[in-house]
């Protein structure tokens, strides 16, 4: 009860910054304020009241939802719930390569990559608008933050930019080695990132880096930021491994006779795991039990949607 509660508030904080100021006040007030007529100011509350109705079947539809790549003459994003159905194609690019989906922490957009260029998709719409270049260098394995800034690597190092490719900074600019396929933990205080299937952790205060595992790649933080998951650097062993933020309290989950795999994110509430394996994604309880494909052709992860409101 107090999750619907606090729901329905979030939605109406939506619907209400969605309005005109004049709509706050009264009818007759709107109107002589604005030279609008009562019919004019019912038009405007009625197409507030249908987009909070399509927000309410977004929410409904696609939450807790699964975004990935498919091959399709290219590859094309998708969303589908996490066993695979009511799958909705979210891009139409024939013959282009559209892969490393992301979606946006409120659930309304993703992200994704077209060779060198990032670009947005909004689910709702199908509009897409590309992120402005920061640089000539590619911006791989991008991902949002929790306050919806963008993460990305440029094979060397990572960085993070505002979605309109505003204030890019350099987050491991004092690091030597090589940084790749970085997660920012929830709060912000730690950041993940790969060297050559090794994760090492930077505390983005001191900015000092420890390295906490060994075979492992691809590390993603966990909704609450306690555990990270990480698929083993290995073309002959799959497994998924999930451990403490500093490395403690390894737990490695058995895939079968799955192997080279990658991409692994965890479900909004840390008891599931989608991953790729080539050439389908797949889901696994955080414990081991429930292996599940959910796609039947050529396809890449790419993240569990979070809920639009938590």
């Amino acid at each position: 009860m107090i999750r619907w509660k606090a729901a329905m508030g979030a939605l109406a904080i939506i619907f209400s910054l969605s309005l005109p100021p004049f709509t706050y006040a009264s009818a007759d007030a709107s109107t002589r304020g604005s030279g609008l007529d009562r019919a004019g100011f019912n038009a405007i509350v009625e197409w507030n009241r249908e987009s909070l109705s399509r927000i309410v079947r977004w929410h409904r539809q696609f939450v807790n939802s699964i975004v990935y790549a498919k091959w399709d003459e290219g590859y094309n994003i998708y969303i589908s719930k996490p066993d695979g159905t009511d799958e909705k194609q979210l891009t139409n690019r024939y013959g282009e390569y559209a892969v490393e989906p992301r979606i946006h922490p409120m659930g309304m957009k993703v992200m994704y990559r077209i060779e060198r260029d990032l670009y947005i998709v909004n689910i709702l719409t199908g509009e897409e608008k590309l992120i402005p270049y920061q640089s000539d260098e590619v911006e791989n394995n991008a991902s949002w933050t929790k306050d919806g800034k963008i993460l990305y690597d440029n094979g060397t190092d990572i960085f993070l930019m505002e979605e309109d490719g505003s204030n890019r900074v350099n987050l491991t600019d004092r690091y030597e080695g090589r940084a790749t396929h970085a997660t920012l933990s929830p709060d912000g205080s730690k950041l993940a990132f790969e060297n050559w299937g090794h994760v090492y952790v930077m505390d983005m205060n001191t900015k000092e880096v420890k390295q906490i595992y060994t075979g492992g790649r691809d590390p993603e933080f966990s909704p609450i930021g306690n555990r990270l998951v990480v698929t083993l650097d290995s073309y002959y062993e799959g497994a998924v491994i999930t451990m403490d933020a500093d490395g403690q309290n390894v737990q490695k989950i058995s895939v079968g006779n799955l192997i080279n795999l990658s991409d692994p994110t965890w479900s909004p509430d840390g008891k599931r795991i989608a991953f790729n394996a080539p050439y389908n994604v797949y889901t696994i309880n955080s414990d081991g039990t429930n292996l599940q494909k959910i796609t039947n052709q050529t396809s890449y992860v790419g993240n569990w949607s979070r809920a639009m409101i938590r």
